[in-house]
C-alpha cells in the first residue's frame, strides 16, 4: 500500500511540476499562525511540496517536514534553497509513524487522514502544543473511498482532551467535479496538565509502614503516658528519648 501511496504522488507532483501548484500555504494556517510561539518546533505531516513547512520556516520556525513522496519533498527543497533557508525533510510512510514524546510545538495536518496518527500527535505535542487539522468530512461523495474521509465529529473525539480553539465546517467547490464539499478545519491546544506522580507498589508501601509504624508510636507513649498518669512530663521525656534511642 505504502508503495502504492509513494508512485501515486511521485507521479502528481511530477505532472504539477510546471504548473505552480500546490505552492501557497494553507489559509486555516496563515490566518492563526500567530497562535505559534515565536522559534517552534512544528511536524508537517504529509508536507508535500512543503508551501506550509516554507511559509513556518521564513517566520523563524523549525519545521520538519514529512511525506511519502520524494518527489514532492524534493521540490519543497528547492524551494527552500531558493530563499536560503535549511530544510528538514523525510520520506515517511506516516502510517507507520514514530516521533518521539513530547518533541512538537505544533503539528499540521492538512488534506492527509491517517487515523493511526491521532495518539501520535497526541503524545508528540508538547503541553501547549498546537495542533492544525484539515480535511474532507464524509459524504455521498466519499462513498468509493471513505476510510479518507472524517466522521461527523470524529475530530473532537479524538482530541477531546485538548483545548479546542476552533472546529467549523465550511463548504468547498471541487474544480474537477464541479460540486460542494464538506471541510472540517480544527485548531486545538495540548492542555497543560500536570505530571502524575506515581503511585509506590504496594509492596514497597507495607515496607514503608512497616519501618515506620515503631517510630510513630513515640509520641503515643509519651501523650499517653502523661494522660495516664503514668509518666511526669520529665519521666515522659526520658521515656521518649529512650524509646527513640531503642527503634534508631
Amino acid at each position: 500500500m505504502a508503495d502504492i501511496d509513494s508512485q501515486h504522488w511521485n507521479r502528481k507532483y511530477t505532472a504539477e511540476k510546471d504548473k505552480g501548484l500546490h505552492n501557497q500555504p494553507h489559509r486555516l494556517l496563515v490566518d492563526y499562525a500567530d497562535l505559534i510561539s515565536s522559534r517552534s518546533t512544528i511536524l508537517d505531516a504529509a508536507s508535500g511540496v512543503g508551501a506550509d513547512a516554507l511559509y513556518l520556516a521564513q517566520q523563524h520556525h523549525k519545521v520538519i517536514a514529512m511525506d511519502i513522496s520524494f518527489v514532492g519533498l524534493h521540490a519543497a527543497q528547492e524551494h527552500f534553497r531558493k530563499h536560503r533557508l535549511e530544510y528538514y525533510g523525510a520520506v515517511v510512510d506516516l502510517s507507520t509513524l514514530w516521533v518521539p514524546t513530547e518533541s512538537f510545538d505544533a503539528i499540521l495536518n492538512f488534506y492527509f487522514l491517517e487515523r493511526s496518527t491521532f495518539p501520535i500527535y497526541r503524545r508528540a505535542l508538547r503541553p501547549g502544543g498546537l495542533l492544525f487539522f484539515e480535511t474532507f468530512q464524509k459524504d455521498d461523495h466519499s462513498r468509493r473511498h471513505p476510510e479518507y474521509y472524517l466522521d461527523a465529529g470524529e475530530l473532537i473525539t479524538a482530541f477531546g482532551e485538548f483545548e479546542i480553539l476552533l472546529h467549523q465546517e465550511m463548504a468547498s467547490t471541487s474544480s474537477q467535479e464541479n460540486s460542494a464539499r464538506t471541510i472540517i478545519q480544527l485548531i486545538a491546544r495540548k492542555r497543560n496538565f500536570p505530571k502524575r506522580e506515581s503511585i509506590a507498589p504496594l509492596r514497597e508501601m507495607r515496607t514503608s509502614f512497616r519501618h515506620a509504624f515503631l517510630p510513630l508510636l513515640t509520641p503515643v507513649i509519651i501523650l499517653g503516658g502523661i494522660l495516664s498518669g503514668v509518666f511526669t512530663p520529665t519521666e515522659a521525656g526520658a521515656a521518649g528519648a529512650f524509646a527513640a534511642l531503642i527503634l534508631a
